[in-house]
């Protein structure tokens, strides 16, 4: 990489300082250290830190349940795009590698995002477009594709009581619109909707006449050069390694699972399927490792997936998701964590490391993380194979690895 590759690299963070000096001056949220960099450490260095950082992460147990993660894999991404990956512990099928496949869940939907902001990027839809251009649901000329991207648009969220059988992703879209009810007005508040991302998905499939899974390759997958991202059920690739979910006795003395475990007894029981690896589709179906979502992140949030124009309105936080996001962390006493949503990628506050930009998510055996620190230069991925009880599960091993990614490339 060369000194021009550096300037492009330094422009293109401009907006997210931007974005971050915005909410910072909110008084939500606090500064990150400045942006100076210390001389660029040897990967070795870097390596051994996130090894010791993931190692004992993983094997220090959930104090909600006493246990432990089976396996997890982390991914680093420097100010030059150069990417430490490693791993710690195994599946049923043995040792993980720092290659190895996980399902990313809701991380997918940086990838659905990605997509949907560089068909504006060229022209082929608008972000301001009412959905009801290119789908039918119940009041979309009212619902822009913003909202879909944000979680702003008031369509629920869908539902744990669907039935296990293989729905398409119009099938799950028209099970949700068929209840006529939703959450609240478009643009009226915040609430969680992985319904809003299959819409997306679809919208996609609607602009440009492939399917979203030959989008994710020609768009993401093959220019980037991630050859193990794929979508599950849809396309053939590598296969993740095996998840685990949290298992207990329940008050009742049946079976009980996640949070309903909390303070008992559990163990880590093999996942050998779920219907939500493949339904969640545009939402949280891309399988991946993590050195491959690493060098996503860092093309997303320092690279060239978009201009600088798009990438500043993707990352700057809708103000009714600050608002949001301050009054619910402030009812329930909690540390801020989620300071407020852009189109598609979450600000964090990540204690001990910084401001971050990116998403996680969970899904049947899998909790994930995949987060990029604008002000300190360095992106950092955690996937593991457990879906875990809590008590704060949503950024897992994020505060490990960045603080350990933190100590070596970034002067304080």
């Amino acid at each position: 990489m060369g000194p021009a590759d550096h300037r492009q690299l330094r422009t293109r963070r401009r907006p997210l300082a931007r974005f971050l000096a915005a909410v910072v001056l909110t008084g939500i949220g606090s500064a990150c250290s400045d942006r100076s960099h210390s001389a660029p450490a040897p990967a070795s260095t870097l390596r051994s830190a996130i090894v010791a950082a993931l190692d004992e992460w993983r094997r220090s147990a959930d104090p909600a349940t006493g246990v432990t993660v089976p396996a997890a894999a982390a991914a680093v991404v420097d100010d030059d795009g150069n990417v430490v990956a490693v791993a710690s512990g195994s599946d049923d099928a043995g040792p993980v590698t720092a290659g190895s496949v996980f399902r990313l869940a809701s991380v997918t939907k940086l990838v659905t995002a990605a997509i949907v902001v560089q068909l504006d990027q060229e022209g082929r839809l608008s972000l301001d477009d009412p959905i009801a251009r290119w789908v039918a649901y119940p009041n979309g000329a009212a619902i822009t594709i913003a909202m879909l991207l944000s979680h702003t648009s008031g369509i629920p969220n869908l539902s744990d009581d669907l039935d296990d059988r293989d729905w398409s992703p119009q099938e799950l879209v028209d099970a949700i619109a068929a209840r006529g009810t939703a959450d609240f007005a478009p643009g009226s508040s915040w609430a969680y909707s992985n319904t809003g991302y299959v819409l997306l998905g679809l919208i996609v499939e609607r602009v440009t006449g492939r399917s979203w899974p030959e989008e994710v390759r020609a768009r993401i997958a093959h220019p980037l050069g991630l050859e193990t991202m794929h979508v599950h059920g849809w396309e053939d690739g590598p296969a993740p390694v095996s998840g685990y979910d949290l298992r207990c006795v329940g008050s009742d003395g049946s079976s009980a699972s996640e949070v309903d475990c909390i303070g008992r007894p559990s163990h880590a029981d093999v996942v050998e399927a779920s219907p939500d690896w493949k339904f969640a589709w545009s939402a949280g179906a891309v399988v991946a490792s993590a050195p491959d979502v690493a060098r996503f992140v860092y093309a997303l949030f320092a690279g060239n997936l978009l201009d600088d124009a798009h990438r500043e309105r993707m990352l700057t936080p809708l103000p009714v998701t600050v608002a949001y996001m301050h009054q619910a962390y402030a009812r329930s006493g909690a540390r801020q964590l989620v300071l407020g949503v852009g189109l598609g990628p979450w600000l964090l506050d990540v204690e001990g490391v910084g401001l971050a930009v990116g998403h996680a998510g969970s899904i049947p055996g899998f909790n994930n993380s995949a987060l990029y620190y604008p002000e300190l230069g360095f992106g950092a991925v955690v996937l593991n194979n457990l879906m875990p009880a809590g008590p704060d599960p949503y950024v897992p091993g994020a505060a490990a690895i960045g603080g350990a990614a933190r100590s070596v490339l970034a002067s304080e």
